[in-house]
């Protein structure tokens, strides 16, 4: 911002509480008052100086994910190089329905995991109906949750969260 720019947002500032103070009761407006006298005593802010149109490079995460992705052509991108080309409409299309397919294949093996006499507070037939229920209202959602929980529960089995040592005295190892 210019200084002129920096001098023009304070004036509108100062007719902004010039406005708000008609309508204040007087200790009000007095405050109101004070605070415009010490903005219009305040020097002028210096300038800033011009920003250069550089590209910034991608960051360490970005290279990240698209190494995760699977995008080896992306990750190997030196900086400020041209980006990879946009995803084709039929790539999206083709990910969208298949991401769509498998969010559904994943319901249907959460309705076969429900017990048929199942309470209603029983856990899993709770969780599929809320599934249900964010199928019917938002179906974007739910296939962007299913692949979040997907992701998290790879990292888990790669990170050997999942599975937890079992106490040595316990079970059938004992002779």
């Amino acid at each position: 911002m210019s200084e002129g720019a920096t001098d023009l947002v304070r004036q509108r500032l100062i007719d902004g509480l010039l406005r708000r103070a008609e309508r204040l009761d007087p200790a009000a407006r007095a405050l109101v008052e004070a605070r415009i006298a010490v903005l219009r005593a305040a020097p002028p802010l210096p300038a800033l100086p011009p920003r250069s149109p550089t590209l910034r490079s991608p960051g360490p995460l970005a290279a990240l994910r698209a190494r995760l992705d699977g995008d080896e052509a992306a990750s190997a991108v030196a900086p400020g190089a041209a980006s990879a080309p946009a995803e084709l409409k039929t790539v999206r299309r083709y990910r969208r329905t298949w991401t769509r397919l498998g969010a559904e294949q994943r319901l249907v093996q959460a309705l076969a995991e429900v017990p048929p006499q199942a309470g209603p507070l029983n856990t899993p037939r709770l969780l599929h109906q809320a599934l249900c229920l964010m199928r019917d209202t938002a179906p974007e959602y739910l296939q962007h949750l299913a692949t979040q929980l997907e992701a998290l529960l790879w990292l888990e089995q790669a990170g050997g969260l999942g599975s937890t040592p079992r106490p040595r005295g316990s079970g059938a190892s004992r002779r």
